[in-house]
């Protein structure tokens, strides 16, 4: 028998697998996977798509912020739909949350928030300006950052995990579909379909074929999960999924909708505070995943951003419009536990708006090299004292915090600053 008759004759007796009655609760059974080498990483790249209004959940109005300090901006500047009290302050940190991100308080001090990411100066749309959040590359052949990690790290049959389809850019790397993981029983059936990984395939096939009852026992513990599409669905599978070691790296969305170009107020508060809830559901079950001596969350690093921030102000039929010149993440876990924040934005209201229609910007601020406090003016990035955080830096920033060797990070210039000396 060759290797893959032998892969699909292994697959197709998972079929006769029995499951106890008790399969909702095995999530949080011990794995019979054997001890991994090393120290394990995995990581989590959650989107929320459509454009987030990053006054609303990270970076918000604490009435001494974006410039305007114990100052409310005018609502022609800056449509701000809360007051200071609600802005949620989690002790022992220097994290500020707005109503909408206010779920993730509890993690605050596993965490660590960038705020005003220049993603562009303009105008890209979702497409260009997600890949450059995903990948820290503007350039499509460059894989986004989950993939860049399987690809650099090589561990784990199933690949990337993802709920959409990763961005594989020139990598090649298997991928896995998460909803097909939760209908675990049709893809036993049917056999396992490594999408893009190219010469990986084999490699795949002969991981699974060798690990035959951690297989099993992983098939035991998706049963009864819910299927679907959404965060809450995946959540599930990926912790087991990370747990017995088939993967170390996803990809998914946390469902929202917010591209608010009409009727703002409230709506788009609503969606995304239902995202961060999801996302405060996903940290909770890998927090609540025994792995080895500690939680898996001890183990796991998960960047959450969208792809860029919203118009300070209303526009059109009071909605807010794509504001790519500032954008906030936050990521949590293994890491990145500092409770900080990192940058800084600023609104230019309307009175000293250069924008030829004189309306206000609210922009990403140049933070210094050494402290990456705020800059003084732009003088400081003309002297190459300052930079603006964009992309590529956090990404760069994860690579290196996640293991990856420095000649392996060949998708980010040299030049581009990392972060990882303020998570220390």
């Amino acid at each position: 028998m060759n290797r893959r008759e032998f892969f699909k004759s292994s697959i197709l007796s998972m079929t006769a697998y029995s499951v106890p009655a008790a399969a909702p609760f095995l999530p949080w059974m011990k794995a019979f996977a054997q001890p991994l080498a090393g120290e394990p990483r995995f990581f989590i790249f959650v989107s929320m798509p459509g454009g987030a209004d990053v006054t609303l959940g990270l970076d918000p109005w604490t009435g001494n912020s974006f410039g305007y300090a114990g100052t409310r901006p005018a609502e022609s500047d800056m449509f701000i739909e809360y007051s200071d009290g609600e802005v949620v302050r989690p002790d022992g940190t220097g994290i500020y949350l707005g109503p909408a991100a206010a779920p993730l308080a509890p993690y605050a001090k596993r965490m660590t928030v960038f705020n005003g990411i220049v993603v562009s100066p303009s105008e890209t749309g979702h497409t260009s300006a997600g890949y450059y959040m995903a990948s820290g590359s503007s350039n499509p052949s460059q894989a986004e950052i989950a993939v860049e990690l399987g690809h650099s790290l090589r561990r784990g049959a199933f690949g990337v995990l993802s709920s959409y389809g990763a961005r594989l850019g020139n990598r090649r790397l298997p991928v896995t579909s998460i909803s097909q993981l939760l209908n675990i029983r049709n893809l036993i059936s049917n056999g396992f379909d490594f999408s893009g990984a190219g010469g990986e395939r084999g490699r795949a096939q002969d991981e699974l074929v060798a690990n035959q009852q951690e297989l099993q026992n992983f098939a035991a513990s998706l049963e009864g999960a819910s299927n679907g599409y959404d965060l809450d669905s995946s959540a599930r599978a990926i912790a087991m999924t990370f747990k017995f070691g088939l993967s170390y790296q996803a990809s998914v969305f946390a469902s929202a909708n917010l591209d608010s170009h009409v009727q703002h107020k409230g709506v788009h508060l609503q969606s995304q505070k239902a995202a961060f809830e999801s996302v405060a559901r996903l940290l909770k079950v890998l927090s609540e995943t025994e792995f080895r001596d500690r939680s898996l969350l001890d183990c796991t690093t998960v960047m959450v951003t969208s792809e860029f921030s919203r118009t300070p102000n209303l526009v059109g039929t009071d909605g807010k419009d794509h504001n790519p010149r500032t954008n906030s993440a936050v990521v949590i876990g293994r890491g990145f536990e500092t409770g900080k924040t990192i940058g800084a934005s600023t609104l230019v209201g309307r009175a000293r708006s250069q924008d030829p229609q004189k309306l206000p910007i609210h922009v990403g601020a140049a933070i210094r090299n050494e402290t990456l406090a705020p800059a003084a003016s732009a003088d400081e990035v003309a002297n190459k004292q300052a930079f603006y955080l964009r992309p590529d830096s956090i990404a760069k920033t994860i690579l290196e915090i996640s293991g990856v060797p420095k000649e392996k990070m060949t998708q980010i210039p040299a030049s581009v600053p990392s972060l990882a000396f303020a998570l220390k």
